[in-house]
């Protein structure tokens, strides 16, 4: 029977790596498990949570001068919380400063219910949806990222598996001096017999 489970809380650890909270349906009701994942994360749920560092920036009204969104903010993490109408989410990340430094960024509790209060809402439930996907083929489905240590197998193998010379091409010039060469030991060889051959008529 396929597992269903309901994603709770993810946080993204060094951009890599993964910390899941989780409601997994068993037969005799629901189990809570937390856990630290191992495995790299793939591309494309990194590339979800980007699209949720959009939403972290509006929600912490993260503007610059010209009053455009900064666009330097990394979503790292979600957190859902509440029941029915009560239900909505923490948004969590980094913005990157002018030095370098990071600036630790925690969204105000949103209820997915007020969308007046964010006009974005569809948007963001999308966004989240998607993350939430691809979290989910990552717990059930394996879904990380290529092992890099099996790309360089890959790659060794590639190093040493023996090629085929290809014979050289000979020039024009190289092909007429290979014909000579052989006419002359042609030549040469017939000499020698003829030679031969008149040597021994005179010894009879």
């Amino acid at each position: 029977m396929k597992r269903t489970i309901e994603i709770i809380k993810a946080k993204l650890i060094e951009g890599r790596n993964l910390k899941v909270e989780y409601n997994e349906i068993i037969p005799d009701g629901t189990a809570s498990i937390s856990q630290v994942c191992p495995a790299a994360i793939h591309t494309d749920l990194r590339a979800a949570f980007a699209k949720l560092g959009t939403h972290l920036a509006r929600l912490c009204e993260q503007f610059n001068d010209e009053g455009g969104l900064v666009t330097q903010i990394e979503c790292r993490s979600f957190s859902l919380k509440g029941d029915d109408e009560n239900e909505g989410l923490t948004l969590t990340g980094l913005r990157k400063l002018s030095d370098e430094r990071m600036l630790l960024l925690n969204s105000p509790f949103l209820k997915f219910e007020e969308e007046d209060r964010y006009p974005h809402m569809n948007e963001l439930l999308a966004d989240l949806h998607i993350v939430k996907e691809e979290l989910t083929a990552y717990l059930l489905d394996n879904k990380h990222a290529p092992d890099p240590q099996l790309s360089l197998f890959d790659d060794q193998q590639t190093k040493e598996t023996p090629t085929a010379e290809m014979p050289q091409q000979l020039t024009e010039e190289q092909a007429v001096e290979e014909a000579n060469k052989l006419n002359r030991e042609q030549v040469m060889a017939e000499n020698a017999r003829k030679n031969q051959k008149k040597s021994n008529e005179q010894n009879n």
